[in-house]
């Protein structure tokens, strides 16, 4: 029944911006008694003399008529929005490394190395991904590319959520100083 009162008072609505702007861009609107009709083609700004309120008029109802204008379903915005999100991962799935030293050598023996903390962050709305491929660049000191490694991360990362995972220190090349992480692609779950 709503949905009934809608459309009828959508067609009335429609009717009424192209009544006004043929009667307010032709101007006789208010010989004809037609006063109400003249003021909303005045007020939509369609009284430009009798070609461009003519057909302003018509395409400002066509445009607000048009079936593809009308409210989309929550599911066809999810959809939308997923088909959005998906085409481009670079852009919501972000990551870091974290360095810390560990101490690996024996009971008597000191021996410093580096171990790391992968963070990848996903920021889309919708989309959860998974099966990653990460690039990671080892620089030095002098931003000199040390190594760079390619790992695969068999993870789901939810939508607004972040994961962590373990970079082992074998993995670490020695004389990093810091590492710039890219992923290269994901599956979409």
């Amino acid at each position: 029944m709503k949905k009934a009162l809608l459309i009828i008072l959508s067609i009335i609505l429609c009717a009424l911006i192209g009544a006004g702007a043929f009667w307010g861009g032709l101007n006789i609107g208010e010989e004809l008694g037609f006063d109400s009709g003249k003021h909303i083609g005045d007020s939509l700004g369609y009284r430009k003399g009798i070609k461009d309120g003519y057909d302003k008029g018509f395409k400002a109802r066509d445009t607000l008529c048009k079936a593809e204008n009308k409210a989309k379903t929550v599911d066809q915005l999810k959809k939308e929005l997923m088909e959005k999100e998906m085409g481009d991962v670079s852009k919501n799935l972000k990551g870091s490394i974290e360095f810390s030293q560990i101490d690996i050598g024996g009971f008597y023996e000191t021996k410093y190395v580096k171990e790391g903390i992968l963070s990848i962050h996903n920021s889309s709305m919708i989309v959860s991904y998974k099966d990653l491929k990460v690039k990671i660049k080892f620089y030095n000191n002098s931003d000199d590319i040390i190594d760079s490694k390619e790992i695969k991360i068999y993870q789901t990362v939810a939508s607004g959520r972040s994961i962590r995972y373990p970079i082992k220190y074998t993995d670490i090349p020695s004389g990093t100083n810091h590492a710039e992480v890219e992923i290269i692609e994901a599956m979409a779950d």
